[in-house]
């Protein structure tokens, strides 16, 4: 807006500036399904999804 004449009652408003903003994020999440058998199995999947895990960060 410009200086000092918005501060003027009744005056203000044709000199004011308002912009207004809007951010719109999107968020997408994919899923692999695994069949996991055994115990030596749930090790390395656990290791694996912590490594795709920090690819995400």
């Amino acid at each position: 807006g410009v200086p000092f004449l918005e501060d003027v009652p009744l005056l203000g408003h044709l000199f004011k500036k308002t912009v207004e903003t809007e951010k719109k994020t999107e968020l997408i999440i994919t899923l692999t399904p695994r069949i996991v058998v055994g115990n030596e199995i749930e090790d390395r999947f656990i290791r694996e999804l912590s490594s795709e895990w920090e690819k995400v960060k």
